[in-house]
């Protein structure tokens, strides 16, 4: 066995989307786990990882069971219309498209280690390739039309309904119907390719992202670089929380158990990690919180009270405290202070 291949084999994959999917078509969990030799924890099944080659046979035999050859597609239209992980947090705050397509193909591998995603630009033409890493023991149908529609879904989002790609291609062999595929994809889909890919205009390059906070988006770039330059040691996972935590700030309820849940692991795995780390959940999220609060007051007029609620807190006074606390000064202090040094 090569160490690809045992590299493969340690390859997890976040699945509850799949199990819940399979379980809103009336697929009993007794008969998922009968069809691929596996049990579930019951009560964590939105935490459930599967190794790939698992995942791979799952999809397939979802498509079997639900008697729906489509079921990729369908899923990728279904809610959540497009979910890529952790990645989703900074593409969706991407300022224009240009920038959503380079931070895909760069940051895909620190957070998906099955796949291979790439693009080029040429002759005013952007191509973006999908490659599954596992190829050989099991069919991957379904997992390549799935995510070649999530990048076209999501794609139309940015740009306007009615947008599709100039083509698709896929290594498959063509199906005996393409119906829901070109209705899906809304485009001239080619079959038997070298590689899985959607080409669209270079012009769309340039297309900004609505709602997108470019404040927001610089945090979580730094977050995703501090990721990459750490991968495989023993910070990357405080890299990952702190991405996770500034991603979520303005949500109140999202802690320590739904952080577990995204990170697909237990809280007890969690607090065991970070404790092996030497640093607590409430002190990564308070250096989370102080980061956010110092890029919010120097860059741009945003209101203090609108920084607040933000950053997770009910009333500006409670993050007034918060923040002198740490920093030994009033927000509106440090805001004044800044702009007067950078003048």
């Amino acid at each position: 066995m090569s160490n690809q291949e045992l590299e493969w084999d340690s390859v997890e994959v976040p699945s509850h989307w799949l199990i819940t999917a399979l379980l809103s078509r009336g697929i009993e969990l007794s008969a998922i786990e009968a069809a691929i030799a596996w049990q579930f924890d019951r009560d964590r099944l939105d935490s459930t990882v599967l190794p790939l080659e698992t995942y791979y046979r799952l999809f397939e035999w979802g498509s079997d069971a639900t008697d729906d050859p489509d079921l990729g597609l369908h899923i990728a239209e279904g809610p959540p219309s497009i979910n890529l992980g952790l990645l989703s947090y900074l593409l969706r705050h991407s300022p224009t498209l240009g920038l959503w397509v380079r931070n895909l193909a760069k940051y895909h591998r620190i957070f998906s280690r099955d796949a291979h995603v790439s693009y080029e630009i040429d002759n005013g033409e952007v191509r973006i390739d999908y490659q599954p890493i596992y190829l050989g023991k099991s069919e991957q149908r379904q997992d390549i039309f799935f995510t070649i529609a999530c990048l076209v879904l999501h794609i139309r989002q940015i740009i306007n309904s009615c947008w599709a790609p100039l083509r698709c291609s896929f290594v498959l062999s063509p199906p005996s119907d393409d119906t829901e595929i070109s209705r899906v994809l809304g485009s001239d889909v080619a079959y038997s390719q070298n590689k899985n890919s959607i080409v669209f205009s270079s012009r769309h390059l340039r297309r900004p992202i609505k709602d997108a906070d470019a404040v927001l988006y610089s945090i979580l770039k730094s977050q995703a670089d501090a990721i990459l330059e750490t991968q495989g040691q023993t910070n990357e996972l405080v890299h990952r929380l702190r991405l996770l935590i500034a991603a979520n700030l303005s949500d109140q309820s999202f802690g320590m158990n739904k952080t577990a849940e995204v990170l697909n692991m237990s809280v007890r795995k969690l607090h065991r990690e970070l404790t092996a780390r030497r640093v607590s959940f409430r002190e990564v999220r308070d250096g989370v919180v102080y980061d956010s609060a110092r890029s919010l007051l120097k860059n741009g007029d945003t209101p203090i009270k609108e920084i607040a609620y933000r950053l997770g807190y009910s009333e500006t006074s409670a993050f007034s405290r918060a923040f002198k606390r740490i920093n030994g000064t009033s927000p509106n202090a440090f805001r004044k202070r800044s702009r007067s040094t950078s003048s």
